[in-house]
């Protein structure tokens, strides 16, 4: 097997065992912070030098993990589950919807639920008759989860 399938730098460069000893050291200590029954033991030290090839690196969400997390969020509105510091999903929809429906100006704000945000969606809440959670049937149905969806999939690939 040939060397090619990994990058191994020369035997002689001390700074890449430098570096390596570092992120060992890195790794140690959050495994430690990781398994401390008390947090805050961990100390990181700041090597400036220290590089890594993935600093630029953004990890791109595709449309099935977005999509999947919209809905995640509709069926936790609907089955009245809280987040984690006690706030009811349900009751911040209900005021979002409110808000939403006394704003005649229409302002674009930046919602709780980013699917919330796309116009059409906006639209579909004000013209809503019924109970403030049949809306979120309505949404799903008539496609503005889906094109909040390909929305927001083309805001985050945009260059």
């Amino acid at each position: 097997m040939s060397r090619s399938y990994r990058k191994v730098p020369p035997r002689k460069c001390s700074d890449y065992t430098n570096k390596r000893d570092i992120r060992i050291r890195d790794r140690a200590s959050i495994h430690r912070e990781m398994t401390n029954p008390e947090y805050g033991d961990a100390v990181f030290l700041s090597e400036k030098k220290l590089s890594s090839p993935w600093r630029g690196f953004t990890r791109y969400r595709g449309k099935k993990e977005i999509r999947d997390g919209y809905f995640l969020e509709i069926r936790n509105i609907l089955n009245g589950y809280s987040t984690r510091l006690g706030a009811s999903l349900e009751e911040d929809f209900i005021e979002i919807f409110r808000s939403i429906r006394n704003n005649p100006a229409g302002n674009a704000l930046a919602y709780l639920f980013e699917w919330l945000n796309p116009k059409k969606a906006r639209e579909a809440i004000k013209s809503w008759q019924g109970e403030p959670l049949d809306v979120l049937g309505y949404l799903a149905s008539h496609g503005y989860i889906e094109k909040a969806v390909r929305q927001q999939f083309k805001k985050e690939t945009a260059k």
